[in-house]
Parts: C-alpha cells; structure tokens; sequence
C-alpha cells in the first residue's frame, strides 16, 4: 500500500512544491484548495507524472462545511492518510 498525504492549498506555490516533493517520494495525494477542479487540472496531470495517484477537493477548510467535505473526500480516496 502507498502512503498518501493531505496538502491544503497543494496546487501553488510551497503547498505545491511539497506535493511535487512528496509526489516524487512516491505519496499518494490528496491536494486541498479554494479553486475549481477545472482550474488545478495542469497541476494535477503534472503531478499524476511521478505515478501515483492525485485527488482534489474543492473546500475552505476556514468553514466547517468545508472541513467535513475535505474529510470525506479523504475517506472516499484513501484508506488512511499518513501525512
């Protein structure tokens, strides 16, 4: 089983630059942001490169709406998360 690891605002910028860190370690990953899908999908193809699995989830982890959407795009996609 690959390990998987949750990055809020993972599509620019440092969050991004640990994805594609993460990515090339071979994580699984599950990036966070405020964007819609359509926005981050170069991001996502670019990071689907190093082999492993991406999902987005849309969601303001400011709200708690937002937190419990990201929780369950977790649960959908991944058994566990381990970062």
């Amino acid at each position: 089983m690959k390990r998987s690891a949750l990055i809020t605002g993972g599509t620019r910028g440092i969050g991004l630059g640990i994805a594609n860190q993460l990515a090339q370690a071979g994580f699984n990953l599950l990036l966070n942001g405020v964007r819609s899908e359509n926005d981050v999908l170069e991001v996502i193809t670019g990071l689907k490169e190093f082999n492993v699995k991406v999902a987005y989830c849309q969601a303001d982890i400011a709200t708690r709406e937002g937190r419990d959407r990201l929780i369950s795009c977790a649960m959908d996609n991944f058994e566990t998360l381990h970062i």
